[in-house]
């Protein structure tokens, strides 16, 4: 399956949590990405395809972020229907930190092309260019 693997070194320009950085293409699909700290604290996060094992921890993840929240047999859905183009963030320890949920529209008289029903970070892993990283794998594959 299609990951990226991103390594964060974080520096903090301000209140708000602001970091910075650059991403460097690496091999195949796998992008790195760097961001300076001032704590110098490196953090690994991986993202990839997600799975039925993680919908419980999307739940999760959506109910600790968004106001608009889905029931379980929606996700299980999505997951059945659309397995190939949602992804999830997550650290060092397997947490899931973010995710995406995107699905294809499957009308065989328009060109292909697909939405996001909801994409998410929790607040403690914002401003480190996780969404758009995921972002740019769900626009990869459609």
């Amino acid at each position: 399956p299609d990951q990226v693997t991103a390594v964060l070194r974080c520096r903090r320009l301000g209140p708000v949590g602001r970091a910075h950085g650059t991403a460097l293409l690496g091999r195949k699909s796998r992008v790195f990405f760097f961001i300076e700290i001032s704590t110098l604290k490196t953090a690994k996060m991986n993202i990839r395809v997600a799975t039925p094992d993680d919908l419980m921890n999307i739940q999760h993840c959506n109910l600790l972020c968004l106001p608009e929240n889905y029931v379980m047999k929606y996700y299980m859905y999505h997951s059945l229907s659309w397995p190939q183009v949602s992804y999830i963030a997550e650290d060092e320890e397997k947490r899931i930190v973010g995710y995406v949920l995107a699905k294809m529209e499957e009308d065989s008289e328009e060109v292909p092309h697909g939405h996001i029903t909801s994409v998410a970070v929790k607040r403690s892993c914002r401003r480190l260019g996780l969404a758009q990283k995921m972002m740019t794998q769900v626009k990869r594959l459609s």
